[in-house]
């Protein structure tokens, strides 16, 4: 009895060591999950996040169009904050029949990924395009592929096709018109690839999301961000009059290309000056989205919406090179682009719930962050 008493002991702090440690890997700067994008298709999990309020709990004053920013997404403004919010219209749509186009950046990934990760689906098309060299292994039997030159990585991908691609695609197997959804996918879409304070976004959300009033989802839905003194919950916007004067000053590829020897710096002074470039309606926001890391879905009318001499313009701008400073202002902005704007009230929730915004450039605070919206945890 006495030895049996002891080895329950030992093995209930066993099972709390082990706890312990799960813990504090899931509490690393930059939360990397081992899923793939879209392993699963369903609700996204919640992980390592803040535990937020019910939207019954708020109270402002009687106002019906945004009650809470971080709640459930059928409520006014729910999710809000980590721009997952959907319509209460697409909360009970089949968006598995929703029309589907699909374009993917390619270097050397396999992309078997897809066939398990498309299935279940209305896919129209897929269109690979592949810029390193390396063979395409697990093509689906139906996706078309072109080859390009290693330039302007995965933007650039994204804004040929654009320019070049989608309408032909739309007009070939398209059925549904402006309410089909364009999918702009990478092939490395890993853990290991995940380089941002968030988690890989489902697909059923991305197209929920993009289904809706925002006409756009993200890729990356943003979590906590850790750093040696503090930590944050990040929001998936930024003020732009600190985005405005982001100048990336250097960049330090993983991978070397003959392209990459191209200079860095562009001739732009900061982003509000590429931006201006590009020929863009003018962003008369105080705060807007940011979507990083290459992975995202809108609608073909928000897409159409921009113009055509604005995407020729981005695709010219990021053929300079491979690793250049553009390519950074361009994942800046395509959410700015192609997002529905905020309404003032969902500005004022937001800025209302937040206590904390990316200013300047410490330890604490790299660069890339500068003008991110956050709460400090």
């Amino acid at each position: 009895m006495r030895i049996g008493k002891i080895e329950k002991v030992l093995f209930t702090c066993c099972v709390i060591v082990t706890l312990l440690i799960f813990q504090q890997h899931t509490d690393i700067d930059h939360f990397q999950s081992n899923d793939r994008l879209g392993n699963h298709i369903g609700p996204p999990r919640e992980i390592d996040q803040e535990p937020f309020r019910k939207w019954g709990d708020f109270d402002f004053n009687g106002t019906q169009d945004c009650v809470c920013i971080n709640c459930e997404p059928a409520a006014p403004c729910g999710d809000l904050w980590k721009a997952t919010q959907i319509s209460r219209e697409s909360i009970f749509e089949d968006v598995r029949k929703r029309e589907i186009h699909v374009t993917l950046s390619h270097c050397e990934g396999d992309l078997g990924f897809l066939t398990g990760f498309l299935d279940q689906c209305n896919v129209a098309s897929i269109h690979v395009i592949t810029k390193c060299g390396h063979p395409v292994r697990g093509l689906p039997d139906h996706a078309t592929v072109e080859e390009l030159p290693n330039i302007g990585r995965c933007d650039h991908s994204h804004v040929h096709y654009i320019t070049t691609v989608m309408e032909e695609k739309i007009a070939k197997y398209g059925k549904n018109g402006r309410d089909a959804i364009i999918i702009f996918m990478k092939d490395q879409v890993g853990a290991g690839n995940l380089h941002q304070a968030g988690r890989w976004n489902s697909l059923e959300n991305m197209i929920r999301v993009s289904s809706s009033d925002s006409g756009f989802s993200c890729g990356i839905v943003p979590l906590r961000f850790r750093r040696r003194r503090i930590s944050w919950y990040t929001s998936a916007y930024v003020e732009m009059k600190i985005l405005n004067r982001f100048k990336k000053s250097s960049y330090e590829s993983l991978h070397e290309y003959t392209e990459d020897r191209v200079k860095f710096e562009s001739v732009f002074d900061d982003w509000s000056d590429f931006y201006r470039n590009l020929g863009a309606r003018p962003l008369n926001q105080d705060v807007a989205q940011v979507c990083f890391g290459g992975v995202f879905a809108a609608n073909l009318e928000n897409i159409r919406n921009v113009g055509a001499d604005v995407w020729k313009k981005a695709e010219h701008l990021l053929s300079r090179g491979n690793n250049i400073q553009e390519g950074h202002y361009m994942e800046r902005a395509w959410a700015a682009l192609l997002a529905s704007p905020l309404k003032a009230s969902q500005v004022d929730r937001i800025r209302a719930y937040s206590d904390f915004v990316f200013e300047v450039v410490t330890e604490d605070s790299p660069e890339g962050m500068l003008g991110v919206i956050a709460k400090k945890a």
